[in-house]
């Protein structure tokens, strides 16, 4: 292949069920048909163990690159060989490249109109973005004569004899099915997350640990462009597991993703051939402009190829080589072996010194105090170099340089220039011209007041409140009731808080009198919440209904006051 130009198939007839494979018969008469259908058995079967048991991805190359000839850039992907998602083993034996200008007149000759153009937007300031996939396909090859009817024409006469495995390469404009790869990274990503610890006191139990999983578990609707989230959030902090019991948490975890989540998350289900049948190889962020009526490259700004999604498979000798030799254990003190350090660091693991920062030189010397590092554009380096002071005037409410600063207004209403040295008890306020000044506090004080030297004591709701959640005329800080059951009503304001030792709640409650009202209405206090506190409702000793409660109307009044 020379360029990532869409394939067109060609017509078919039913491929043959791969569950099927043929039962050998004696003296049965075996065709072509019978053949067909024992391939596609095995490899179905091969495909079927791919996809569910090892997965889809890159397995070696398939690298992709960008570079720029007289055309423009092109995308250039190097040999390699990856499985499909349906787990079909594709090699790439050259490297391929695609002129991305070429490609763009292409899909307008095809596409001129919407859904093309609408992807791309309004240039300059769009960019496409534009998924490289490798995908398998067959190619009839080595052409034998067959039997058949005279006066036929060569092209009847001849026919393939082998089926070679080839490959396909594409550019599209639409992001690839792969929630299974999606789904595994939300996971494993959830999971490393959790804690181990030494104390089993400190840790959840096994069922507590499973609950949280399937908690956490869900699928949501991704944003445009996003792959999905499977797991919500982050683990809670309080869940932590036993270091000496790992083994039998993490068999319940995998345990819950092959039986629960990943049924769930894989498309089309278990053993079932999924639908996206091509490979992603990498995202490219290429900007476009318009030229003379037509799309190109913006060679002005840079493609930017994306490789976060692509999935890819590590072979079972390296995994091995990591398990035996990767993370060796180290003695206590012990410094890990690194080699030679180049680049902006230099130096060994023990001893080493940042000469530049981005590839600048950081100048030598000892740094005096106070000063920080400067890039010099004359030298090109990073030198120390001491700030100056900031030459700033205040403007504003607060006027004035920061060494002798006034403030001038209030919220942009001005403070009284000829206001006289305020007396002892005088409080600022605003006169008629509209201006702050030193006044006497008015003795008329909306207030309630407590003894000298005690804590605050504050009203923090009131209001007449009905048990079905409504209100008679305003209340105070959203107070709100409701029957939760039989004599019990529920009440809460904003800002609630449970009751701690550092302060308490004083609750005033009284039946509003109505027709329906209790003969002897009771209310007492039962207990504080986490959200909202509790009064028991009885008339006389009997229980009062919940539906009767929430027609009831009661006064309320709470109040706060702090421990000294």
């Amino acid at each position: 292949m020379s360029s990532f130009a869409p394939q067109v198939a060609a017509p078919g007839t039913v491929p043959p069920d791969p569950t099927k494979h043929v039962r050998y018969t004696l003296g049965m008469v075996l065709g072509v048909d019978d053949f067909t259908q024992e391939f596609a058995y095995l490899s179905g079967r091969d495909q079927w163990m791919a996809h569910d048991l090892i997965g889809y991805g890159t397995i070696c190359g398939l690298r992709v690159t960008i570079e720029t000839d007289i055309h423009g850039p092109r995308v250039v992907v190097t040999p390699g060989v990856g499985i499909t998602p349906p787990g079909q083993l594709v090699r790439v034996p050259v490297t391929q490249c695609a002129s991305l200008n070429d490609w763009l007149r292409m899909q307008q000759q095809q596409k001129p109109q919407p859904p093309f153009i609408s992807v791309l937007g309004s240039p300059p300031d769009d960019a496409l973005t534009l998924y490289v996939m490798l995908c398998y396909r067959d190619c009839p090859t080595d052409q034998v004569p067959i039997p058949g009817e005279p006066c036929r024409d060569e092209s009847e006469a001849m026919t393939a004899s082998r089926l070679v495995d080839d490959f396909r390469l594409e550019l599209r404009t639409t992001p690839p099915d792969q929630r299974e790869e999606d789904a595994l990274r939300d996971f494993v990503d959830w999971f490393s997350q959790v804690e181990c610890v030494d104390d089993p006191d400190e840790a959840v139990t096994l069922a507590e640990f499973e609950h949280a999983i399937r908690e956490a578990a869900h699928v949501s609707e991704p944003e445009a462009g996003s792959p999905p989230d499977f797991m919500y959030g982050s683990p809670p902090t309080s869940l932590r597991i036993p270091g000496d019991q790992a083994c039998v948490y993490l068999r319940a975890a995998f345990r819950i993703w092959t039986t629960e989540l990943r049924p769930v998350w894989t498309p089309n289900g278990c053993g079932n051939t999924p639908d996206e049948e091509c490979l992603l190889l990498a995202e490219l962020n290429v900007p476009v402009k318009e030229n003379s009526g037509q799309w190109v490259v913006d060679d002005m700004l840079s493609v930017i190829i994306n490789e976060d999604r692509r999935p890819y498979l590590i072979h079972l000798r390296l995994l091995q080589e990591w398990l035996l030799c990767g993370m060796r254990p180290q003695k206590s003190g012990e410094t890990p072996a690194i080699g030679t350090l180049m680049g902006d660091v230099t130096g060994n693991s023990t001893q080493n010194t940042v000469e530049r920062i981005r590839n600048i030189n950081v100048a030598s010397g000892t740094p005096g105090d106070g000063q920080v590092l400067t890039y010099n554009s004359a030298t090109q380096q990073w030198q120390p170099k001491a700030v100056p002071p900031p030459t700033i005037t205040l403007a504003g409410d607060v006027t004035g340089p920061p060494t002798n600063t006034k403030v001038a207004r209030l919220q942009n209403a001005l403070v009284s220039p000829t206001a006289q040295i305020p007396a002892p008890g005088q409080v600022l306020t605003v006169q008629p011209n509209g201006q702050w000044q030193a006044a006497n506090a008015s003795s008329n004080i909306n207030a309630v007041e407590h003894p000298a030297g005690l804590p605050s004591y504050l009203i923090v709701a009131a209001g007449m409140v009905r048990g079905d959640g409504s209100s008679i005329g305003p209340v105070y800080n959203d107070l709100k009731a409701s029957a939760t059951g039989d004599s019990e009503l529920t009440v809460t304001f904003k800002g609630y808080q449970q009751q701690d030792p550092k302060f308490q709640y004083i609750v005033k409650a009284l039946p509003v009198f109505s027709d329906n009202s209790f003969s002897i209405p009771l209310v007492s206090f039962l207990r504080f919440d986490t959200k909202s506190f509790i009064l028991h409702v009885a008339n006389g000793g009997g229980t009062v209904k919940q539906d009767i409660l929430k027609q009831q109307a009661f006064m309320i009044e709470v109040s706060q006051f702090f421990a000294s």
